[in-house]
């Protein structure tokens, strides 16, 4: 099959990978398309444990069923699938059954390609690690990255009562209003501090989902109302910031680290439940949107990751499998 294979620091097509054999618990999927992700940057050649034989790259992908093991139940060749796991930029796939979801009728494979990484990531961060309560306000620090377009949908979607969203790019900020953002603020023109105590009549808010990382601290330490819980998601704009103790500690705030890269099988299934019960109906009926930017195809992956690297994008980026 074919195959996009890392190889040092570089990708390669390959046209000679073997197809992978599902497991007693896997399905085999045809994959259609691959969502480009910032975590396929850093062009590592695993990603969830060891890889084994050729280091494909990627990380989330959507296709159709085209075999399964022994003992899964519930699927049939044909059903439309899409899931967050290794091995993504290639023809075909094989992962545990319990890691999909089915794509909704309302979602072309494109669409579904934008899925699961962004949501899974922000209702994790949002409602598992947040403990988000409808009727609180919310900070997405970069809300105009992937997680932070489906972190602001979905706390507008379980009725946050303000969604604050961060960027410091106006045009892309500008867009945000469709994707749940009530309260949009540039960085680099605007006070967030002053945007928060507007919101929040001075209370704070009560989660932040911070895909910024240092450049953001102060803002998130002041933005937070007192016992609120914040999120680190990504570094964006850097891996470290100075925060004031004594104010953290008055505010008894909560610090949260999270990555998927450290949890078990049995974790990262659990995820993918609460994705489908409390997330999927919204996007199924529109209520909930993707946003796909721009389409490569899967011979382009490495042009596709350096428009990613740019910042160019608003939303998804895809690489097409199937013509």
């Amino acid at each position: 099959m074919k195959a996009i294979v890392i190889e040092g620091q570089d990708l390669r097509l390959a046209t000679d990978v073997s197809a992978p054999v599902p497991g007693p618990e896997e399905l085999l999927v045809r994959i259609h398309t691959v969502g480009v992700n910032f975590a396929d940057l850093m062009r590592k050649p695993s990603h969830f444990g060891e890889a084994h034989g050729p280091s494909i790259a990627g990380l989330e992908f959507a296709g159709e069923v085209a075999g399964f093991g022994n003992k899964v139940k519930g699927f049939k060749l044909g059903d439309r699938v899409m899931a967050m796991d290794s091995n993504a930029y290639a023809e075909y796939a094989c992962l545990d059954h319990r890691l999909v979801a089915r794509v909704p009728d309302s979602l072309d494979w494109n669409q579904a390609a934008a899925v699961m990484v962004s949501f899974m990531t922000a209702h994790d961060a949002l409602c598992t690690e947040g403990h988000f309560v409808p009727g609180t306000p919310v900070l997405i620090q970069g809300c105009t990255s992937g997680v932070g377009i489906a972190a602001a949908q979905i706390a507008n979607y379980l009725h946050a009562s303000a969604v604050i969203g961060t960027s410091t790019t106006p045009a892309k900020l500008a867009q945000m209003k469709d994707y749940g953002v009530t309260v949009p603020v540039c960085v680099k023109s605007e006070s967030l501090i002053e945007a928060v105590n507007k919101a929040t009549n001075g209370q704070g808010v009560a989660v932040i989902v911070d895909a910024v990382g240092g450049a953001a601290a102060a803002d998130n330490l002041a933005a937070a109302g007192i016992l609120a819980r914040w999120i680190s998601v990504g570094r964006l704009e850097g891996k470290s910031g100075n925060i004031e103790l004594n104010e953290f500690a008055r505010k008894r705030l909560s610090l949260i680290g999270t990555t998927f890269r450290t949890r078990s099988l049995f974790e990262r299934i659990a995820i993918v439940d609460r994705l489908v019960t409390t997330v999927l109906p919204g996007i199924a009926d529109g209520s909930i949107r993707t946003k796909v930017d721009r389409v490569f195809p899967l011979a382009e992956a490495a042009d596709a990751q350096e428009y990613v690297r740019a910042g160019r994008h608003f939303g998804k980026v895809v690489l097409r499998v199937i013509a």
